[in-house]
Formats: C-alpha cells, structure tokens, sequence
C-alpha cells in the first residue's frame, strides 16, 4: 500500500513527537508499504545524517515542507506554535494535493502532532484518512 505519513515532528533517535512520527514511518515499511513522510523541512539534515550512517530502506521516502520565514517567527512566541502548526497544516496539505496527483497514495495516515486539538487538512485529499492515535489528556465536551 501507498502511504502518506504526515508527520511534522519526525527525527532518529528522538523520543515524544518526533520519535513517534519515525517510528511510524520505520514500522509501516517494515510491514512492507511504501511510505512517503511529510515532514518539516528543518528535520532533513537529522534525517539526512541518519542514513548516511545506516541503510535507508528502497519503499521509505520523504517530502519536506516548511513555511515561509516571516510565518515561522510564530513559532518563537508562546502560543504562538498553534497558529505555526495550522499555517503549516495548511501549506503542507496544498503541496501534497500536487504530489498526490502523480503519486496516487492509497490513503493518508496522520500521526503527528498527535493531540485531537490540532488538525490536519489530510482528509481533503479524497482518499482513506487516518488520524491518530491521539491523545494529550485534552479535556472534551462530554453528553
């Protein structure tokens, strides 16, 4: 199967976020799909160094997607990583839109950042779309 992995935080030898979204991406080839990582473009020089020094599996594949300059100082302000996060979940899913049409991914798989506060534009692309798991102890509306 064709797997999107979307996975804004994604590193080797990380734990939380970015261990989660790598060792997703790892596992996934593993059960022998071809998986494409969408991830931030300041994760590829990790990432990058990772395989220079290891064997880089043929079906395991990367795109990188960062935003603009001026929207990443959003990131630098407290609660500024929310509206970071959306901005990018929002240019991230218009370059894929691209990549999909000469890919053909069979399904889309979010996985991080894995909390159900923030969203992911994935399901747009029209296809099976996975979101999770989640978790974060976020409080919810109840009946």
């Amino acid at each position: 199967m064709k797997i999107l992995l979307s996975a804004y935080a994604c590193e080797p030898n990380k734990g939380s976020e970015p261990g989660v979204g790598w060792n997703w991406a790892i596992e996934l080839v593993k059960f022998g799909h071809d998986v494409h990582v969408l991830t931030r473009a300041n994760n590829k020089p990790v990432i990058d160094a990772y395989f220079a020094a290891n064997n880089k599996p043929k079906t395991l594949h990367f795109l990188y997607y960062d935003c603009p300059v001026w929207i990443q100082r959003f990131k630098k302000e407290n609660r500024g990583i929310h509206l970071y996060y959306l901005l990018w979940q929002w240019g991230a899913y218009q370059l894929v839109k691209h990549v999909h049409a000469e890919v053909n991914f069979d399904m889309v798989h979010h996985i991080t950042f894995g909390v159900v506060r923030q969203p992911s534009f994935m399901g747009g692309l029209d296809i099976p779309f996975t979101f999770g798991p989640v978790g974060g102890g976020s409080p919810h509306r109840g009946d």
